[in-house]
């Protein structure tokens, strides 16, 4: 058994990797963007950041090639891409684009036509392929969204339409080939630690810092006069994410894909909880000067210069906040992890830490083994 994983270096891939490393004995071949060197240091922080040191037994164990996952033959020469190929009998698919506000050009590039060449590249090793998907394929859905249903609701941005296509394509070639495919529709992964340098973080974080870094950037070019008092946004404050540990995560795609289970099988890995924004906002505020709120009834053409800017500059995030009122089934999930299984959801401790400044330590209970980085 061999394992050929892209998307390595990000907050899924090296989660999952750190469990095929510790539980496992396998080769793993790992196809990243960049130079060997430099994507072997990216997994290596990653890792590092799961929790996982890497050792002079896992480098033995791990093969780097660079390729264009979107390209025929992965840009590899024949020679090199048969070699891979022929070594591989499972296909793990972890490379994704995330940025919600991307062109359509650039998304389908790096998330549909990668996915329709790691299918080839698993026909051609004749291996089972476990591709993550995203929860958000759902679109602007509402209702109940079952795991073994696709079906296009629309799309809140250009994301959503690439991973939707991606996964359409992958449910396409199954049907045609008939090779054993697990999908991953990933809801917003977290954790409750401190970021470290270098190491993959999530979106909740992600939206936090730039909050953080927007209050900055007002409260250094405006006197202080001019500096707003609050950031009313147009949205619903019970408006919600589905979230889900990084752990949790990892621990239920390793069983995943240990199952090996026969034809094609979708997973919402999601903890059922409804995260919404108006308790996310009420940890973050605590943290700025310059408070945010949401408002239902506030029209966008009546946003202030510094809301529309902070809107635009969220890069779609700001989309999240009107409410779409739907439920993931997790049938499938539940069959793997057992009907009695209770998920952790995420609370004020986890929120403070994604929205305490690098600086800082929130006043709340935090493990000693967690360093501030300076």
């Amino acid at each position: 058994m061999t394992y050929a994983i892209t998307g390595a270096t990000g907050y899924v891939g090296a989660s999952v990797l750190k469990r095929i490393l510790e539980n496992t004995c396998v080769p793993v071949i790992i196809i990243g963007r960049s130079a060997s060197e430099d994507t072997a240091g990216r997994v290596s922080r990653g890792l590092a950041a799961a929790g996982h040191s890497v050792t002079a037994e896992d480098v033995n164990r791990l093969e780097f090639v660079k390729a264009s996952y979107y390209k025929p033959h992965l840009d590899l020469s024949l020679r090199d891409y048969d070699r891979i190929a022929d070594a591989t009998d499972h296909v793990l698919h972890f490379a994704a684009n995330l940025d919600f506000v991307g062109s359509t050009s650039e998304l389908d590039r790096d998330n549909v036509q990668s996915a329709v060449q790691m299918c080839k590249f698993a026909q051609d090793a004749d291996s089972r392929l476990t591709y993550c998907s995203s929860s958000y394929v759902s679109g602007q859905r509402t209702g109940d969204i079952f795991e073994d249903e696709l079906i296009d609701g629309g799309f809140t941005n250009t994301y959503e339409r690439s991973k939707f296509l991606a996964e359409q394509y992958v449910r396409w070639w199954h049907a045609r080939t008939h090779k054993p495919v697990d999908i991953l529709r990933c809801g917003t992964v977290c954790d409750g630690k401190l970021p470290s340098d270098g190491s993959p973080t999530h979106s909740i974080r992600g939206f936090c810092e730039f909050s953080q870094h927007f209050e900055g950037a007002l409260t250094r070019k405006l006197n202080h006069a001019a500096v707003p008092r609050e950031l009313v946004l147009t949205g619903n404050p019970e408006a919600f994410i589905h979230p889900i540990f990084i752990d949790e995560c990892a621990d239920i795609i390793e069983r995943i894909i240990r199952q090996q289970q026969d034809g094609l099988t979708a997973y919402h890995l999601t903890s059922g909880q409804q995260l919404t924004f108006g308790e996310m906002f009420s940890v973050l505020n605590e943290f700025r000067d310059i408070p945010i709120h949401l408002d239902p009834n506030k029209r966008e053409s009546d946003l202030s210069r510094h809301e529309r800017l902070f809107v635009r500059m969220s890069r779609g995030f700001a989309r999240y906040f009107a409410r779409v009122d739907r439920t993931l089934d997790q049938e499938n999930v539940r069959g793997i992890v057992g009907a009695a299984y209770e998920f952790k959801t995420v609370g004020r401790q986890e929120l403070m830490v994604a929205a305490t400044p690098p600086t800082q330590t929130p006043d709340a209970q935090i493990p000693q083994k967690i360093s501030v980085p300076q």
